[in-house]
């Protein structure tokens, strides 16, 4: 629905499953900046988590800025791990100046593409793995990439220097995909920038599960119907374009709880508090199954829309088409004048 655009944030689960635990959702106004609102929502997320072990890993899928949200988010104590195109192109650091050179300084060093074999030069990490479902992965990264900026979009009216914002390049190289599709099979590049030194395990398996989250929206849209505009909102609960608070869509409840929270409508649960479906021993049909009438029980229960004023059929503009033709057939189907006359009787 135009408008109605939200960011989320989901926890992720390692295991081989659809399950996913919404922890948030903001809207974007039309016209706002996706990246930026994205690093305030993450911001803001870090803030409420509190001290956690470990900086907390977001992972991105193509459509984001990976150089915007670094800079974005300067500072937090997070990671960001963001999908880039495979025909990128990053530069090293440049060496170091030689005393009494003369001339600006260099700032981009070796060039870097990621569809260049011969301009990798040897990674400064390496991971080699089996998988069950990928087969044999190969995991290579260079660390401290930084990519030429231009000034254009969000760099166009940029005070001063573009800045240099460095970031590890991964690159991941499976096997096959998982049941032996039969798609090409893709490399995978990644960007890594934040708090913490990219970890190669968990990076590439994180982005392989960040695909859960397509399901967690098409549930949201195609049975709980969040984007059916027919669809009333009721008082309680509040935030969510259709009967359901939409963070919480009945994947994820408060640990403990018999069923899902949002799958009856419930007030959102606490972030702190949200498990995964996998540890209640709940299925993904059961919960399909059963929200469909859940729903159609809610709606019907709901005030309907309000009846305005009865729409009066639209007259027919002169010249028009349908004009033309409303007025050829009343020529022929007009009563004949010199019939009528003469089955007027005498007298």
């Amino acid at each position: 629905m135009a408008g109605w655009s939200y960011a989320w944030i989901a926890q992720l689960s390692w295991d081989t499953d659809s399950w996913t635990a919404p922890l948030d959702s903001v809207r974007v106004p039309p016209g706002d900046d996706t990246g930026r609102a994205t690093a305030a929502q993450l911001t803001a997320l870090v803030g409420r988590l509190g001290a956690t072990e470990q900086a907390p890993l977001f992972v991105h899928d193509t459509g984001y800025d990976p150089v915007g949200l670094t800079v974005d988010l300067d500072g937090v104590r997070a990671q960001v791990l963001v999908r880039i195109r495979s025909d990128r192109v990053f530069y090293t650091d440049p060496p170091e100046r030689a005393p009494g050179a003369i001339g600006r300084p260099r700032r981009h060093g070796r060039r870097f593409a990621c569809d260049d074999p011969a301009t990798w030069g040897d990674p400064d990490d390496r991971l080699s793995v089996n998988d069950d479902q990928y087969g044999h992965v190969e995991v290579t990264a260079w660390r401290c990439l930084h990519p030429r900026l231009g000034r254009r979009g969000r760099w166009r009216h940029h005070p001063g220097p573009l800045p240099i914002v460095g970031g590890t390049i991964i690159r991941v190289q499976v096997q096959h995909l998982p049941k032996h599709d039969t798609r090409a099979v893709k490399t995978l590049w990644l960007w890594h920038a934040g708090a913490a030194d990219a970890d190669l395990d968990a990076c590439w398996r994180a982005y392989i599960r960040r695909f859960d989250i397509e399901h967690t929206l098409r549930f949201g849209k195609h049975t709980l119907g969040w984007v059916t505009p027919a669809c009333a909102i009721p008082p309680r609960p509040t935030g969510g374009p259709g009967w359901s608070w939409r963070p919480t869509p009945s994947c994820a409840w408060p640990a403990g709880g018999g069923r899902p929270a949002a799958a009856v409508g419930a007030a959102p649960a606490d972030p702190a508090a949200v498990a995964l479906a996998g540890a209640a021993g709940v299925s993904t049909p059961c919960v399909r199954a059963g929200v469909p009438g859940q729903r159609a029980e809610t709606l019907r229960a709901l005030p309907g829309p309000p009846q305005g004023p009865p729409v009066r059929p639209r007259t027919p503009l002169p010249g028009h088409q349908e004009d033309r033709l409303t007025r050829h057939h009343r020529h022929q189907h007009a009563p004949d004048p010199s019939a009528a006359t003469s089955a007027r009787p005498p007298g």
